[in-house]
């Protein structure tokens, strides 16, 4: 359940965050091609990369995994609050500077949310875990994308206060949530462990 409640957190804060970011280019940066551009770039370095990091990861403890998905989410946040503090002349370093987190993100968060979702259930139960994953995740690009547009509405005169804010909830959000659940697993049983012991 506790992972499940960080996966909601996820894709609810992002996708109210990304509700904005196309006009945020257009109408703060005045640069409304670089959306797509950005989003291709970002794409591809983490389809390139992401795979590589999770090589990295195999054999890591719950407790591991699970502070490198927290750690990667909160990176991504950071690089939203970030984002938000580049001023209107500087659409390159901005881009840049979120790409960079971004990817670094999920270098460290989408590797080790797999990984988990194997990890911390039996495996009588990973169909019910994969299942209820996919459908928080739904849940909360919906809810997320309908937050953001109403956080939109309120920050039209101030565009940066939208991600600053935006990103500094997910940051908090994912902050204590994710450093509680740290702290709770290292009492709990690696479960694929306790798997292979029992088939031993």
């Amino acid at each position: 359940m506790a992972y499940l409640a960080v996966v909601l957190l996820e894709y609810t804060l992002l996708q109210q965050l990304f509700v904005g970011f196309a006009k945020y280019n257009a109408d703060h940066f005045k640069l409304p091609g670089l959306t797509s551009a950005w989003l291709m770039l970002q794409a591809a370095l983490a389809t390139l990369l992401v795979p590589l990091a999770g090589a990295r990861m195999k054999g890591w403890p719950v407790r591991r995994l699970f502070g490198a998905y927290s750690g990667g989410l909160l990176c991504v946040s950071l690089g939203f609050v970030g984002f938000g503090l580049f001023p209107p002349g500087a659409p390159l370093p901005a881009l840049a500077f979120l790409l960079v987190a971004t990817v670094l993100g999920e270098m460290f968060s989408v590797p080790a949310s797999g990984a988990l979702a194997v990890r911390v259930s039996a495996a009588r139960r990973h169909g019910t875990t994969f299942g209820l994953t996919d459908a928080i995740r739904a849940l909360g690009r919906t809810v997320g994308a309908s937050g953001g547009g109403v956080l939109l509405n309120y920050t039209l005169s101030n565009l940066p206060l939208f991600w600053i804010v935006g990103g500094a909830a997910m940051a908090l959000a994912i902050g204590l949530t994710g450093g509680a659940v740290w702290l709770l697993t290292g009492r709990a049983p690696d479960r694929s462990r306790v798997r292979e012991a029992s088939s031993s």
